[in-house]
């Protein structure tokens, strides 16, 4: 039981900042296209979840939301972009093609990370700050120089 109510709070926790990250680039004028979109099912293989699509002018940004309570970090952790590794990048790439090749045809294309930082008292969740890491990641950090 207890498995379960951790998965289910920290679900919560990511809906939360990923709400609030939506929030914020929309203030910043970004357009938010997709939340969690996934683009289904492709040749049997479900493709992995982009947290949110946006477009500003000419560029689709594809954004990976970390939420992290302040409360629970420990002095010494790493920042939560850190676990956007490699091989999430990737597969946040695959579905970023996929939804580009349908929806985005001719835009530039963006990688970014929003950390999202919560702070809770009382069980009200608020948010302390909200960093966004433009241009985060591309084909390049993870595949190697490409010509």
């Amino acid at each position: 039981m207890r498995i379960l109510k951790v998965k289910t709070e920290k679900r919560s926790l990511g809906t939360f900042g990923e709400k609030r990250a939506a929030r914020y680039l929309w203030l910043h004028g970004y357009r938010v296209r997709r939340r969690n979109y996934t683009g289904g099912e492709v040749e049997n293989v479900e493709l992995p979840e982009i947290d949110i699509i946006a477009t500003k002018r000419d560029t689709a940004v594809y954004v990976e939301v970390k939420t992290r309570t302040l409360e629970k970090m420990h002095p010494c952790e790493v920042r939560p972009a850190a676990a956007v590794n490699r091989e999430k990048m990737k597969k946040i790439m695959q579905t970023a093609y996929w939804y580009r090749a349908w929806h985005a045809r001719g835009m530039k294309m963006r990688f970014d990370i929003i950390e999202v930082y919560v702070t809770e008292k009382n069980g009200r969740k608020r948010v302390a700050e909200i960093r966004h890491i433009i241009g985060a990641y591309n084909k390049n950090t993870i595949f190697g120089h490409v010509n």
